[in-house]
C-alpha cells in the first residue's frame, strides 16, 4: 500500500540528510542554536529511516518463523481439513514478507546502511 510513498520518502530523506550535513559542514555563519537545530533534524531524519528499516527487518524475520510455529503445534491431532490449511500456511510462509520502497529496495537494516552510505557519498561529492 505504501510502497511508492515509501520510495519517495526514502529518496527525499536521503537528499535532506545530505543537504543538512553539507550545511553543517560548510556554513560558517550559523550560530550554536541553528547548528543544534540542524544536528537534531539530521538525527531525527536518520532515526526515522532507521525505524522503518528496523521494523521491516523484524517483519521479515517474524514472517519466516511462522512455518516453524505452525509445525510446532500438535497438527497431527487436527482433522484433515485443518492439516491442509496448515500446510498451505507453511508453504506460503517460506517466502518472507518484505516492506519495500517502491519495489526498488526492501526495508532492512542493510538498506539503512546503504542509505546512510549514499548520503555520505553525496555529501563528500
Amino acid at each position: 500500500c505504501f510502497s511508492s510513498a515509501m520510495l519517495v520518502h526514502i529518496a527525499i530523506s536521503t537528499m535532506i540528510i545530505c543537504a543538512t550535513a553539507y550545511q553543517l559542514a560548510v556554513e560558517k555563519s550559523l550560530d550554536l542554536t541553528q547548528r543544534m537545530t540542524m544536528a537534531s533534524f539530521l538525527g531525527g531524519m536518520s532515526t526515522e529511516i532507521f525505524l522503518f528499516c528496523y521494523q521491516g527487518g523484524h517483519l521479515s524475520i517474524d514472517s519466516m518463523e511462522v512455518a516453524t510455529a505452525v509445525y510446532s503445534c500438535p497438527w497431527y491431532t487436527f482433522p484433515t481439513s485443518l492439516k491442509r490449511s496448515l500446510l498451505v500456511i507453511m508453504i506460503r510462509a517460506q517466502q518472507p514478507a518484505l516492506l519495500t520502497a517502491g519495489g526498488f529496495a526492501p526495508l532492512l537494516l542493510d538498506t539503512f546502511v546503504s542509505i546512510m552510505k549514499a548520503s555520505y557519498s553525496f555529501f563528500t561529492v
